[in-house]
């Protein structure tokens, strides 16, 4: 069995991924969503989850992860003039 903070806290942590999803917030539903991700992985490595579960819940987490939209690169900063390129005109 997978002990119930492990899995409240996976849990908890794949409704809040939902939630900022459904809010329009694919920033932070990325971010919960690599933070998943790694909870998985460390519950894993600290043999939190029972064999049968491994592949599976692990498969889950990284298709989470690569189905939350990438958040929006910022636009570049505009381009600056000098002094120099000013009294060129």
């Amino acid at each position: 069995m997978i002990p119930s903070a492990v899995a409240l806290d996976l849990a908890d942590r794949s409704d809040t991924v939902a939630q900022l999803l459904d809010s329009g917030d694919t920033c932070g539903a990325g971010e919960e969503a690599a933070a998943l991700r790694q909870a998985v992985t460390d519950a894993i490595n600290a043999q939190q989850i029972p064999a049968d579960y491994l592949e599976e819940l692990q498969g889950v987490a990284n298709e989470l992860e690569l189905q939350v939209p990438r958040c929006p690169e910022p636009p570049p900063p505009p381009p600056t003039t000098t002094e120099e390129e000013e009294g060129d005109d």
